[in-house]
This record gives C-alpha cells, sequence and structure tokens, in this order.
C-alpha cells in the first residue's frame, strides 16, 4: 500500500512540477507578448499553489499516519458545508461541461468534525471528478443520512485510456463519515 501511495504521490507532484518548468521556460522566451507573460504567469500561479497544496497533504498524511493530527472538532451543519464545496468548485467543474445532479434530501445535518479537514475532502472530490470525468457526462452527489453515520455518494464517467468505449465505465466515490466523530 505505501508503493502505491508513493507512485501516485509522486506522479501527481510531477505534474504541476512539469508545467511550472514548462511556463518557466516559455517566459524565457524575449518575444512573448505581454498578454502572453501575464496568462503564463496566472498558469505558474496557479500550479505553484496545487504543488503546495499536495506538499501541504503529504505532511497531514504523516500527521494521521503518526497520531500527531490535531482536529478542531465543531459542531456544523456538514449539508452547508458539502453545498459550498460545490459551489466554489462550480466553475471548474462546467468549465468541462459536466452535468451534477445532487440527491441530498437532507436540509441539515448538524455533526462534530472539524470544518478545513472536512471541507478540504469535499474539495478533493470535486477536483477528483473534474480530473477524471469525461468532458460532456454527468456525476451524480447523493448525501444519505444513517442511524449513527452519513454516506456521501459521487458517481461520474471516467476516462480509461485502454478502453475504446467509455459508455458503462463509471467511478464511484463513496464516503461513510460518524456523525460524532470524524
Amino acid at each position: 500500500m505505501k508503493t502505491e501511495l508513493i507512485s501516485n504521490v509522486s506522479h501527481d507532484l510531477k505534474t504541476p512540477l512539469t508545467c511550472i518548468k514548462n511556463y518557466l521556460t516559455l517566459l524565457k522566451n524575449d518575444d512573448i507578448t505581454l498578454e502572453n507573460k501575464h496568462h503564463y504567469l496566472e498558469q505558474l500561479t496557479l500550479y505553484t499553489n496545487r504543488l503546495k497544496n499536495l506538499i501541504e497533504d503529504l505532511f497531514e498524511i504523516s500527521k494521521v499516519d503518526s497520531g500527531n493530527i490535531n482536529l478542531n472538532l465543531q459542531e456544523l451543519d456538514i449539508v452547508s458545508l458539502l453545498n459550498q464545496a460545490y459551489l466554489e468548485n462550480e466553475e471548474m467543474l462546467e468549465s468541462k461541461n459536466i452535468t451534477f445532479i445532487r440527491k441530498i434530501n437532507i436540509e441539515k445535518l448538524l455533526v462534530f468534525l472539524d470544518s478545513d479537514k472536512t471541507y478540504r475532502i469535499f474539495e478533493n472530490l470535486f477536483t477528483n471528478i473534474n480530473k477524471y470525468a469525461l468532458p460532456g457526462s454527468r456525476a451524480y452527489l447523493t448525501m444519505t443520512e444513517l442511524d449513527n453515520s452519513f454516506q456521501i455518494f459521487q458517481k461520474f464517467q471516467w476516462i480509461l485510456l485502454q478502453k475504446k468505449s467509455q459508455n458503462d465505465l463509471f467511478a464511484v466515490i463513496s464516503l461513510v463519515l460518524n456523525k460524532e466523530v470524524v
């Protein structure tokens, strides 16, 4: 499992680093227009922030693995937090023409969670949909309340490069969280 994690992390770190390197190479060209220069700098900022977030995530994983993570548990409305994460990522999903179908029949669900870390989980779910879903496809988001927990279920049509037909291929992300402590 650690080998797979290292492999995935290496790939995830390499992607923004390669983009940063390429944009720096483009900026060295004396013939670029001011408009292109601004665009390249925006892209550098985007990829630098992505790389920073990945590194911060690695530190968080290390803390969790060693048991040295501090949680700031507070009562929060998980439905509102999920909706907020969706709204803040909506533009990203729309840019890929992903139709989002939300089935959240719960108006409000108060739970004790670390809001920052829980938001980060939601943000990662939306980022993965954006990263792996087929352009122009549908993604489903369902939240279900269970006895002592709740389930957040996401399903989206995903890209499998080895297959020519992606009609029936779906990635499913299911997250079950205890209502009292996460």
